[in-house]
């Protein structure tokens, strides 16, 4: 199996949780940073889909770009937390290079709201006229 096609399957394998696969992948070297459609990295796949074990195998490989962007600048990180992958999220951020800062191009944070957003809740907090924000 070749270089290219080891890290579709990769890619194939973090998408569908198949841990066996993916674990079987990263023994014989397949990249854990290749991008597939929509710039997406096995990691940011396994994230979407809240397949824990598999983020941490790649997690713990020590070799994926944690931080890593897809199409719109959205990180792993973000996609486990707009989809609602507590697990996820939390192994992410147990990771030191994680950022839990960055926004994606459009403005969303991990959190998946952006800053005018947020500006939007917290003056709805402080009872404060939110229609012109």
């Amino acid at each position: 199996m070749g270089a290219r096609s080891s890290s579709n399957t990769l890619a194939w394998a973090a998408a569908n949780g198949h841990a066996g696969v993916v674990r079987l992948l990263l023994e014989k070297g397949a990249n854990v940073d290749s991008k597939h459609d929509g710039e997406r990295t096995p990691l940011s796949w396994a994230a979407a889909y809240r397949h824990e074990t598999v983020a941490s195998l790649l997690i713990d490989t020590g070799r994926v770009d944690p931080d890593s962007r897809s199409h719109y600048g959205r990180t792993p990180l973000s996609w486990a937390a707009a989809n609602g992958h507590e697990g996820v999220a939390e192994s992410l951020l147990i990771n030191d290079g994680v950022n839990s800062r960055v926004v994606d191009d459009l403005w969303s944070n991990a959190t998946g709201l952006s800053s005018q957003e947020w500006a939007r809740v917290n003056r709805k907090a402080a009872g404060l006229d939110t229609s012109s924000v």
